[in-house]
């Protein structure tokens, strides 16, 4: 199916109150989920064998209803080797812990992973702070 654009931007905005850049359509998206009333995403990019979990968000409105839980459940179940990213002090980072089989913390960025092999980390970390 498509993505509406426009509805998946306005969700990805608000909820990361950054803007998107024009060019983020232009990635290299492996999977895309998105609730069907645009409540939640998951966007992933694929990396080296691994899907980085590039937006994960779930709209105020929908919190505390289970939609990141069934997000999270439906890309768990197709997505055994993923890693992703939080600010530190981000409100999510919490439950992100109870998600993860490992962790490392750098500056102000947690990279986390689940299903990844010990010579995969640091390429997933350093993927996921920047280093790609």
């Amino acid at each position: 199916t498509t993505v509406d654009r426009l509805r998946l931007t306005h969700l990805l905005q608000t909820q990361s109150q950054t803007q998107i850049a024009d060019t983020f359509f232009h990635q290299d998206i492996e999977r895309c989920y998105v609730e069907e009333e645009y409540r939640g995403v998951a966007v992933l990019q694929s990396h080296k064998g691994m899907s980085y979990l590039s937006h994960f968000c779930v709209g105020v409105e929908a919190r505390g209803l289970g939609v990141g839980k069934d997000l999270w459940a439906e890309l768990a179940k197709h997505h055994p080797k993923i890693f992703w990213k939080s600010r530190t002090d981000d409100f999510i980072t919490h439950w992100y812990v109870k998600q993860c089989e490992g962790m490392h913390k750098t500056g102000e960025w947690t990279v986390f992973w689940r299903g990844l092999l010990a010579k995969e980390i640091s390429e997933a970390v350093n993927f996921a702070i920047g280093g790609r």
